[in-house]
């Protein structure tokens, strides 16, 4: 009696075939490449949604200080205000706003601060540390109103913000864009 065993597989038992193996490769590195893609736009969004914060956040500061000091910012004084802040932390404008004594001044009593003063370093203070914070940002504070209306200002503040392109239409585009965030303020 003879006994054989029978080994043979058909084709589609012997396993994957070299060329299997390649496109699956291929197609994992595409995977792999998208995913990468997408963790470095998820990061470049996480610092421009931080910027907005901070902006945000140094927008309400300057809206903080301002409704503090209702005494200047409600007053006649007060409804053509017209204020630049330039890169770097300085201002110009501000018709009103008035500086007392010296350049170096603060205010630290209230007997012999106006509230000019007051609002004077309230703001000589806020653009420094804007400045400090942010250095090529720029902003504008324009107050408007009358005297039977409640005085508004609009607070601007602009920043250069770097985009990361995620297609070839946004790669053609420049890498950084102006961005800008406007409050409303009621003092």
């Amino acid at each position: 009696m003879l006994v054989t065993s029978s080994h043979s597989r058909s084709r589609v038992e012997r396993g994957f075939t070299i060329i299997e193996l390649l496109v699956t490769l291929v197609i994992v590195s595409v995977g792999m490449l998208g995913v990468a893609k997408l963790q470095a736009a998820a990061v470049a969004e996480t610092g421009v949604a931080r910027t907005r914060s901070l902006m945000t956040f140094q927008a309400e500061a300057l809206a903080s200080a301002m409704r503090a000091n209702k005494g200047f910012w409600q007053s006649s004084t007060a409804y053509s205000q017209s204020i630049s802040i330039v890169a770097g932390g300085t201002t110009s404008g501000g018709t009103g706003l008035a500086q007392p004594g010296t350049a170096d001044h603060t205010c630290t009593s209230t007997s012999t601060c106006t509230p000019a003063n007051i609002a004077y370093d309230d703001l000589k203070t806020w653009v420094t540390a804007f400045g400090a914070a942010f250095p090529a940002a720029t902003g504008t504070i324009v107050c408007s109103g009358s005297a039977t209306a409640p005085e508004t200002c609009d607070i601007t503040l602009t920043w250069a913000e770097r985009t990361v392109a995620i297609n070839r239409t946004t790669a053609a585009g420049s890498s950084s864009t102006n961005a800008s965030v406007v409050l409303h303020v009621q003092p």
